[in-house]
Order: C-alpha cells, then sequence, then structure tokens
C-alpha cells in the first residue's frame, strides 16, 4: 500500500494521466501537473484529491460541487449517501452503515471522510490502517472539517500513521483556529458541525505540542478519537 506522503505526490492512485479543471481559473489541466500552466495556481495539494465521478468516470477534484464533465451533482450526491449511512447506524443496520459511509468518503463528503478515518484507526469493520486513517483524516482537513484538522495535527504531533512533524501539526492547529465561514457553501457539506470551541482546542494543542517538544510523548487520553 502507498504511503501518505506516496499518495500526496503522485495522486489518489496510479492510473493513466488524465485533465481536470483547475479550481482557480477553471481551465482543463493534467491530473500530474504541480502547478497549472495557465494561472500558475500550485496545483500539488490538490492532486492527491482526485475522485472519480461514477456517471462518466473522469477524475475530478472534491472542490467541484457539481461533475464539469456531465453535471454529476458530487455534493447533493455525497450529502444523501451520508445521511443514509447516519439513519442506518441509528438503525443498526451495520452492513449498509459501512457501505453508505465508504461510498460518500469517496464522492468527498468530509464528515465521512473523517468518519472512515476513524475505522480504520480503530479497525472497526475494516483492517486497522493507521496510514489509510491519516489519509482520509487528512482529506477531510483540507476540505476544513475542524475536527478532521485537530486530529491531523495530533497525527503528525506523534507521528501516527505518518512521519511525526511538527511544522505541519502547527500549520493544522493554525487552520484549526482561523474562522471558515464559507465551509458549508464550498462543500456542500449538510451535517450540523459538532463543536465550536476551535481557539480553546488550539490551545490544548499547543500546550501538548509543547509537550512533545520538550520530549514528553505520552498521548493524551483521549487520543485520537
Amino acid at each position: 500500500m502507498a504511503t501518505l506522503q506516496e499518495k500526496e505526490q503522485t495522486g489518489m492512485e496510479e492510473s493513466d494521466m488524465a485533465l481536470i479543471n483547475c479550481p482557480e481559473c477553471g481551465k482543463e489541466v493534467s491530473d500530474r501537473a504541480t502547478v497549472c500552466p495557465n494561472c500558475a495556481f500550485p496545483l500539488e495539494e490538490y492532486t492527491h484529491r482526485l475522485i472519480k465521478c461514477p456517471k462518466c468516470e473522469k477524475k475530478i477534484l472534491d472542490t467541484e460541487k457539481v461533475c464539469p464533465n456531465c453535471g454529476f451533482p458530487r455534493a447533493d450526491s455525497a450529502n444523501k449517501l451520508n445521511e443514509l449511512s447516519l439513519k442506518c447506524r441509528i438503525d443498526k443496520d451495520i452492513p449498509n452503515m459501512r457501505k453508505y459511509l465508504r461510498q460518500a468518503a469517496e464522492l468527498g463528503n468530509p464528515g465521512a471522510r473523517y468518519e472512515l478515518g476513524r475505522s480504520y484507526y480503530h479497525g472497526w469493520g475494516v483492517p486497522q490502517d493507521l496510514e489509510e486513517a491519516a489519509d482520509w483524516v487528512l482529506k477531510a482537513a483540507e476540505q476544513g472539517y475542524k475536527y478532521a484538522q485537530e486530529r491531523i495535527a495530533l497525527f503528525y504531533m506523534y507521528g501516527k500513521g505518518v512521519p511525526r512533524n511538527l511544522e505541519k501539526a502547527k500549520y493544522w492547529i493554525s487552520r484549526l483556529e482561523t474562522p471558515d465561514p464559507d465551509f458549508y457553501e464550498r462543500t456542500g457539506y449538510s451535517t450540523s458541525y459538532p463543536y465550536e470551541d476551535t481557539t480553546g482546542r488550539a490551545v490544548f494543542l499547543r500546550n501538548r505540542m509543547e509537550d512533545v517538544r520538550s520530549g514528553n510523548l505520552e498521548e493524551p487520553s483521549t487520543f485520537p478519537f
């Protein structure tokens, strides 16, 4: 299995080159490009977030609410699948809950991606895989999902599924406490956000990071979920 670092560098999976739309200028570029040749937008951080449209099967970015190739309503479909997963959880229909959760995550629903990351971290219904857990949580964090931003900071802080990197942990703590009022509109995500005390959580994380810097690697009792 490819490491998270390899996925960040080469894309979500190894396949033939495809064309995607630049999130900045909207023009077609190669999915392997690190910089848009039209507007110089840095694409490298986006290319590992490519998903396959279930209708036309072309690669699109998870920033696209609607597939630019065939018009498939990616965000709305992902939300509906996530809602089905939540309903199945309430009904204790675990097999269908897991099926819809994965489908929603693969279509780019940030809450589903976070929950799938939790599943891989704990081995709930899937083989335990910390790298896979970190990969899904990172995707949700990049979309702006605050719970995921908090957790990926801890992953980098303690080296869970990723190499320990305090600079990246610091970056995600900063993202956590940065207001993101356009999150729902940008992602099309329909489920209420779990908590609002991002400043308090950021202070907690910074204190933990200072402990790690001083050599105290004892993990919080609630780490990471």
